[in-house]
């Protein structure tokens, strides 16, 4: 990745998913010195909240909390202390009221990152393409998304934002 990032005068990074094994994957990004300035940004996720805040504690990179569903306003603070993001399944970011709680989210300083956008796997009820379903997902609000498919999630994203002007959140 330093490789690619050096060539192509860019810093693409990568988004592990931690699965139990803090020690191991903590270990490896020292060993990899994924630490240091010039290395890829790492951002880390983890449906494990304890994995997550254990990793964290050692290392300071930026973190989501994966969820299914969103959690209570109330929690929003406590999740705040520990978690940059909460990375929520998309359903949840789909939903009618959605762009309520992903404001509400966001107004604890909380980013909004929606999960998994796949091309064969769509609301085709609702959408013509994934694209599309990610263009509705930045317009409730969420300032990212995981997609199997990056170069269709980055065309979302730049719709978006090319019309983020003339169309307020849902």
């Amino acid at each position: 990745m330093r490789t690619w990032n050096r060539d192509h005068q860019t810093r693409v990074g990568l988004i592990p998913e931690l699965r139990g094994g803090a020690e191991a994957f903590v270990e490896f990004v020292r060993e990899q010195k994924l630490e240091a300035a010039e290395a890829p940004p790492l951002y880390l996720q983890s449906f494990e909240a304890s994995t997550l805040k254990q990793v964290r504690q050692q290392l300071k990179f930026p973190a989501a909390l994966l969820l299914s569903g969103t959690p209570g306003d109330d929690k929003l603070p406590e999740l705040k202390a520990s978690f940059d993001a909460l990375a929520l399944a998309k359903a949840a970011c789909l939903k009618d009221n959605s762009a309520v709680w992903i404001k509400e989210a966001r107004s604890h300083g909380l980013q909004v990152i929606a999960w998994t956008f796949d091309d064969a796997n769509f609301d085709k009820a609702r959408f013509k393409s994934s694209q599309e379903e990610m263009e509705y997902a930045f317009r409730k609000g969420v300032d990212a998304v995981f997609t199997d498919f990056p170069a269709i999630g980055v065309k979302a994203r730049k719709v978006f934002l090319a019309t983020a002007k003339a169309s307020p959140p849902q």
